[in-house]
């Protein structure tokens, strides 16, 4: 083998190493989101820009994908428990990480009424 075809292997190895350490890396800080109370981290780090959010559509595209939504009753949020819904609005959850809640009350056009930051 070559010098030059040794050295090229070795930059391909350093190349595949360092992608596999990146992508395990991820996939740590992930699970441990999901596992630990870093995922309150993540929220207080994301909370600025999901809260400057004007419509539904708009903060589904800032949350990105470690969330599920559903609607609930203002009694089922903590924060946002004394919430009066008027007519056309309603109250939908966000559960970041699968137990971070952010519940967020949109009007008849989607439009963001009030939100309520209950991993707080």
């Amino acid at each position: 083998m070559s010098a030059r075809a040794a050295k090229t292997r070795r930059w391909t190895r350093f190349i595949f190493i360092g992608i596999c350490a990146g992508g395990l890396l991820i996939v740590a800080a992930i699970a441990l989101c999901y596992s630990t109370s870093l995922s309150y981290l993540y929220c207080l780090a994301r909370e600025e820009s999901w809260l400057a959010a004007k419509t539904e559509a708009e903060l589904d595209g800032k949350m990105r994908a470690f969330y599920t939504k559903q609607a609930i009753v203002p009694s089922n949020s903590m924060w946002g428990s004394t919430y009066t819904l008027k007519p056309g609005e309603r109250m939908i959850q966000y559960l970041v990480f699968a137990k971070e809640p952010l519940d967020v009350v949109f009007d008849r056009e989607s439009r963001v009424v009030a939100a309520f930051t209950s991993y707080e």
